[in-house]
């Protein structure tokens, strides 16, 4: 019985550590796609996609400072 036990804990713990990886690479993919997103709309918009590219590169700059 006890070897049943700690089999099931140590599957409770496997799963805790798969879903908060699955929810960090959620959040990482949802942040991909909107930096992915960003530069497409810059480029459907011709007179502000120069402008557009020049505002998304230094944001991950001002982030960090």
């Amino acid at each position: 019985m006890g070897t049943m036990k700690t089999k099931h804990y140590v599957f409770q713990i496997f799963r805790a550590a798969f879903t908060d990886r699955l929810v960090l690479i959620i959040i990482v993919l949802m942040i991909a796609s909107l930096f992915a997103v960003l530069p497409i709309k810059s480029c459907s918009n011709p007179g502000a996609s120069g402008g557009g590219e020049a505002a998304a590169l230094p944001a991950p700059v001002s982030m960090t400072g």
